[in-house]
C-alpha cells in the first residue's frame, strides 16, 4: 500500500470515528425514541449514500415492530427474527438468510444491523442498497456495527424512560381519581357558575375557620397571569399578585406569613393582614392562591386547619375548572349550532344533483368528517359540448376550510366566463388563494375540461391525489400532470395534458380521505386498493353504484373513515 493510500485510509478512519462520536453524543442527548430512531436512520443513510432504511424494535417474543422508516414505500410492519447468528452488520445476500425472514429480503432490505444490549437483540436496522449499487465494503459494515452498538444503550434508556413515564402517568391518574372521589358530594360541585361557587366557599371559611377576610387569586388559563377572582375584606390591595411574584420562588404548599423578616414580599402581605398563603393545585399545577386573613377570634391556625384549607382550596379550583369547562361546553354547543348552519350553507356549494351528459355517466359524493368539511367538487357546464370537472382538498377543517372553499368556488365560477385555458385558470386561482390566505393554508386541486363532442379530457393537477383513468382496454393511467398546490407561492405556471376517452373508459377522482383511511392496524387504504377495487369488475356498474360500493369498502376497511378526514369521490364513465 502506498503512503498516499495509507494516508487516505487513516483519514477515512478519522472521519468515521468522528462521525461515530458525534452520533453517540446526538443519541444520548435525547430520551425520545422517535428522535433516536430518526438519527439512527439518517446517519448511515447519509454516510453511505443509502436511500432507504427501516428500524425495528423488539416487542414480545421474537416479534419486531416497524418503528421508523425512510424511503421504503410499504415495508413489513412486523418481522419475526429468530435464530439470527450474526452479531455484526451483514449483507443479507451473504448471510445465507439464516434467521432472516423472507419478507425482509422481499422488501428490498440488503443489510441487517443487529442492535444488541447485553447480548440480547432489542432492535434491528435494515438498509436498502447503495445509490451507487456497489456492494458494502468490510469497513462500511464495521461502521454500521458500531452504529448499532452505540444506538443500543440509547434505545434501551429511552424505552426505560418511556416505561417510567407511563408508570408515573398511571399513578397521577390514580391520585386524581381519589381526589375526585373525595370532592364528589361537596356543595361546591352543585353549581356551574363562579359567583355561586365562591359564595359557598366563603360560607365554608366563615363557618369552619371563623375567617371573614380572604382573597382568591386565579391564573388566567389563556394568558397565564394571576388575576383577582374574589375578594372579601377591605385590607387587600390590587397589587397583591405582584407581591407574590416578588417572593422570587414558588409556593407549592400552605405557607404561613409570620412576623416581619427578610422577605419584602411576605412583609407586605403581613402588613395587609394576610396570615396564610394557600396554593390551589390541580393535577400538580398551581392554578392560583388563596390569601387568608386572621381569624375573627385572633387564634393561630392549627395543622389540621391548614390541611383543611389545602383540601378546600383544591376543591375550589376543581369546581371553578368544572364550571369553566361547563361554560366552554355551552359555548361549544353554540358553536356547533353555528357550524350546523354553516354546513347547511356549505352543502349548497356542492352540486345538488348530477347533470345529464350525453354519452356519459357521472356521479359525485361528499361525506364530511365534521360539521363543515374541507373537500370540494363541482361540475360546471361551459357550453353545449364542454363541462368543467373539479375536485379539491382544502387544508384544515371547520369554518376556516369552508371559507377557503367558498373563495375557491367563487373564483372558479367567475373565471369560467373568461376565455382562459385550464393552465391560465389554475394560475389565476393560485394567485387568488395566495393573496387571501396565510402560508399554512393551501388547496390541492384537480381541474378537467370534458369535451363530449370530441370525447377528450384535458386536465391540470395542482398537487392533488392523481385520479385514475381505467381504459376499456385494461390499461390504468394516472393523471398527474400539472404543478404545485394552490396558495403556496404566487405566479406559478402549470402544465396540462389531454387524453381521449373511449367507450367503456372510467375515470375516478378522489381526495386523500380515501387513500389515507386507516384500519385498526394503522394500515392505509392506499392507491393499490383503489385500483384493485375498480379492477374487480366494478367498471361495469353505474357511477353512483361504483361510488357507494367504494364507500362501503372504506367503512369495512377502516370502521369510520370520516373520523379523521372527509371522503369525496367523483366518477365519470363514457357509455359503451
Amino acid at each position: 500500500m502506498s503512503p498516499v493510500d495509507t494516508k487516505n485510509k487513516e483519514a477515512r478512519k478519522h472521519i468515521e470515528l468522528s462521525s461515530l462520536v458525534e452520533f453517540g453524543q446526538t443519541l444520548n442527548s435525547s430520551l425520545d425514541i422517535q428522535t433516536i430512531l430518526n438519527n439512527l436512520l439518517l446517519v448511515p443513510m447519509g454516510r453511505l449514500m443509502i436511500s432507504r432504511a427501516a428500524a425495528y424494535l423488539a416487542d414480545e417474543g421474537d416479534r419486531f415492530i416497524l418503528s421508523r422508516y425512510k424511503g421504503f414505500k410499504s415495508p413489513p410492519r412486523e418481522l419475526t427474527l429468530s435464530g439470527l447468528e450474526a452479531k455484526e452488520a451483514v449483507e443479507i445476500a451473504h448471510s445465507g438468510k439464516r434467521g432472516v425472514p423472507s419478507a425482509a429480503a422481499e422488501a428490498g432490505y440488503r443489510v441487517y444491523v443487529p442492535i444488541l444490549m447485553n447480548r440480547h437483540l432489542i432492535g434491528a436496522l435494515f438498509l436498502g442498497p447503495k445509490i451507487s449499487k456497489n456492494n458494502f465494503e468490510d469497513r462500511e459494515l464495521s461502521f454500521l456495527s458500531a452504529v448499532g452498538n452505540i444506538a443500543a444503550p440509547a434505545l434501551h434508556n429511552a424505552r426505560l424512560f418511556e416505561e417510567l413515564r407511563r408508570v408515573n402517568d398511571n399513578l397521577d391518574r390514580k391520585i386524581q381519581e381519589l381526589h375526585t372521589l373525595f370532592e364528589i358530594g361537596n356543595e361546591l360541585n352543585r353549581d356551574f357558575e363562579d359567583p355561586a361557587i365562591l359564595k359557598h366557599f366563603s360560607y365554608s371559611l366563615m363557618g369552619q375557620l371563623f375567617v371573614n377576610q380572604f382573597l382568591v387569586l386565579l391564573r388566567d388559563p389563556l394568558k397565564g397571569d394571576l388575576r383577582i377572582k374574589y375578594k372579601k375584606g377591605s385590607r387587600f390591595n390590587q397589587n397583591i399578585d405582584e407581591q407574590i411574584l416578588s417572593l422570587g420562588r414558588e409556593i407549592n404548599a400552605v405557607e404561613e406569613v409570620c412576623a416581619p423578616g427578610e422577605q419584602p414580599g411576605l412583609n407586605a402581605l403581613q402588613r395587609q393582614g394576610v396570615r396564610l398563603i394557600v396554593p390551589m393545585r390541580m393535577q400538580r399545577e398551581v392554578k392560583g392562591f388563596i390569601f387568608v386573613g386572621e381569624k375573627m377570634n385572633k387564634s393561630a391556625f392549627s395543622r389540621s386547619e391548614r390541611d383543611f384549607l389545602a383540601t378546600l382550596a383544591n376543591m375550589l379550583v376543581a369546581s371553578l375548572e368544572n364550571a369553566r369547562l361547563f361554560q366552554e361546553k355551552l359555548e361549544k354547543k353554540r358553536m356547533e349550532d353555528d357550524l350546523a348552519l354553516a354546513r347547511t350553507i356549505q352543502a349548497r356549494l356542492l352540486p345538488g344533483s348530477m347533470p345529464e351528459i350525453k354519452d356519459y355517466d357521472l356521479h359525485g359524493l361528499n361525506i364530511p368528517s365534521r360539521q363543515v368539511g374541507g373537500d370540494y367538487f363541482d361540475i360546471i357546464p361551459l357550453n353545449g359540448d364542454e363541462y368543467i370537472l373539479t375536485i379539491a382538498d382544502v387544508s384544515g377543517k371547520g369554518i376556516p376550510a369552508a371559507l377557503l372553499m367558498s373563495n375557491l368556488q367563487a373564483g372558479l365560477r367567475m373565471l369560467r366566463y373568461e376565455n382562459y385555458t385550464l393552465t391560465e385558470m389554475t394560475a389565476r386561482l393560485n394567485n387568488l388563494i395566495y393573496q387571501n390566505t396565510t402560508v399554512e393554508k393551501y388547496i390541492t386541486f384537480f381541474i378537467a375540461r370534458l369535451n363530449i363532442r370530441e370525447h377528450r379530457l384535458s386536465y391540470v393537477n395542482a398537487g392533488h391525489n392523481p385520479p385514475y383513468l381505467f381504459k376499456a382496454s385494461g390499461e390504468v393511467r394516472e393523471l398527474s400532470k400539472g404543478g404545485l398546490i394552490l396558495g403556496m407561492m404566487p405566479d406559478l405556471t402549470y402544465a396540462y395534458e389531454s387524453v381521449d376517452l373511449e367507450p367503456g373508459d372510467c375515470l375516478t377522482m378522489f381526495t386523500d380521505g380515501v387513500t389515507e383511511a386507516m384500519n385498526s392496524e394503522d394500515e392505509p387504504f392506499d392507491e393499490f386498493r383503489v385500483i384493485a377495487f375498480f379492477n374487480a369488475g366494478r367498471r361495469e356498474q353505474a357511477c353512483d353504484e361504483i361510488n357507494q360500493a367504494l364507500v362501503r369498502e372504506l367503512y369495512h376497511f377502516a370502521g369510520d373513515p370520516t373520523e379523521d378526514d372527509d371522503i369525496t369521490i367523483m366518477t365519470l364513465k363514457r357509455k359503451k
